[in-house]
């Protein structure tokens, strides 16, 4: 984005600022207890989960937070063998929600959007599932450029890739041509096309219904910081940068008090895990499991340092997409009176980029910082990590597009509460290679046909060239 341009997301906020508080339905964060695939799910299951945050009105809680609520998978469309269907689809209903009393209330709500997952939700709340075909290594079927009499060729010659030119070039014959074929599909694995949502997944829920009526206390107060650390924690340096040098977007946007040991127990209950070390080993993992669009948990990330130091410790949360990701690093520091304190900077991936400075897979951000420092709190005070939570208002500049009051969250850390038990196992699918293969085939087939020529290349070219930049670069 260039400097003209810079003024697009602060204004994007001040405008919405004034809408949020204004006939907007309540919204409610829920972390799956029931895994959820469009595999093996019949129409009618039940679905459980847990609310990740109270549901806040005036001050006073409507719905607390961990209040269990429940409903059913609506409707369910496996892809199967991809001959009906190219995407899986899924609908599912939270309608009740378990009061402190331990009655079932009921609540009408809507699937708003998924978590850092690789699966859409449309307007109308269903769950879209990916179009498999459509992936990174997807290119080397090659693509038809303009109609004429050799597409009825060309188009099932592409099937095969790298083939159909070897085949046209060599003369390999059908034989050859079938064990290069045969070998792209042992080596090139094609994304499994189904919806699987593991136990622990989180997902944003619109409430339709009326709000409820009773108010189960009062939304917690904030702590009042004694003033050496206050002051202590006001006059810290704020600027991250790259270990080669440069600035990023990343701030200190979180401070927490604690041991190492109540660190780590209270992002361990709260779902988070470690990052991996960045090595070759993890750089195969990463591009593993990008071409597969898979999630990979502890993927490695990008070597930021803070005044000098890389951080001691990161922890990160992400689904089943390598693009998309909660992490934050922490740097160890102490104050004069020999107080633990873990500054973080908290930014949330959003997609993968190509990196053409270092020829390699980089992340963008959310340019919403306040957002991922809301949802590192959040998440600790669900796990009950936290003894108070505390702020401390600093006026910083930041040299990236990144929108942030520069509000520093505090948290004093405790021995953080076990997660909530998953209520089911996860459940294990069996396709047999038979189907795989199959539907492999029928996949590729319909997406080369319809989606891999230049025509629609071209109009998918329109749609970006339309859309607004919502995303900044990152780490």
């Amino acid at each position: 984005m260039n400097a003209r341009h810079r003024w697009v997301p602060v204004l994007a906020v001040c405008l919405a600022l004034p809408l949020a508080g204004a006939d907007t339905p309540p919204l409610l964060e829920v972390r799956l207890l029931t895994s959820l695939s469009s595999h093996s799910q019949p129409n009618g299951s039940p679905i459980r989960g847990a609310l990740l945050r109270p549901l806040v009105r005036d001050g006073g809680i409507l719905i607390p937070a961990r209040s269990l609520v429940r409903g059913t998978v609506r409707r369910v469309l496996p892809v199967g063998l991809g001959v009906r269907r190219e995407r899986a689809s899924m609908e599912i209903a939270f309608t009740e929600w378990r009061t402190p009393e331990g009655e079932w209330a009921p609540i009408e709500t809507a699937l708003l959007r998924l978590d850092n997952a690789r699966e859409q939700v449309d307007k109308n709340g269903r769950v879209r599932g990916i179009l498999a075909a459509s992936n990174p290594l997807g290119i080397v079927r090659g693509i038809w450029f303009r109609p004429s009499p050799g597409m009825l060729v060309r188009a099932p010659v592409g099937l095969t890739g790298p083939v159909g030119t070897a085949w046209a070039r060599f003369a390999l014959g059908p034989i050859g041509a079938a064990g290069l074929f045969g070998s792209r599909l042992l080596l090139i694995r094609m994304p499994d096309p189904e919806i699987d949502l593991p136990a622990g997944a989180e997902l944003t829920l619109r409430l339709l219904s009326e709000s409820p009526g009773r108010i189960w206390g009062q939304a917690p107060q904030e702590s009042t910081l004694d003033e050496p650390l206050h002051e202590f924690l006001r006059t810290r340096p704020v600027d991250i940068g790259k270990q080669a040098g440069g600035s990023v977007a990343d701030v200190i946007n979180v401070a927490l008090i604690g041991s190492r040991d109540l660190l780590e127990r209270a992002f361990r209950a709260a779902g988070w895990v470690s990052a991996e070390p960045l090595n070759r080993a993890s750089f195969g993992k990463t591009y593993r499991a990008f071409t597969r669009r898979q999630g990979y948990p502890t993927a490695p990330v990008s070597k930021l340092v803070y005044q000098g130091r890389l951080p001691d410790v990161v922890f990160q949360k992400s689904l089943n997409s390598i693009a998309k990701r909660h992490h934050v690093r922490f740097w160890r520091t102490e104050t004069e009176d020999g107080r633990e304190i873990w500054l973080g900077a908290a930014t949330h991936d959003v997609t993968v980029i190509f990196d053409r400075s270092n020829f390699s897979l980089s992340h963008r951000i959310d340019p919403r910082l306040d957002l991922e420092r809301e949802k590192v709190m959040g998440d600790l005070d669900f796990a009950a990590g936290l003894a108070s939570r505390a702020s401390v208002k600093r006026q910083i500049v930041v040299e990236q597009e990144v929108v942030t009051d520069g509000t520093l969250a505090v948290g004093l850390l405790k021995p953080a509460e076990a997660n909530f038990e998953i209520l089911d196992e996860e459940r294990v699918r069996k396709t047999s290679a038979v189907r795989r293969v199959v539907r492999r085939i029928a996949l590729e087939t319909r997406h080369h046909l319809l989606r891999e020529n230049t025509y629609y290349l071209c109009f998918l070219a329109g749609k970006l060239l339309h859309r607004a930049p919502a995303q900044k670069p990152g780490n």
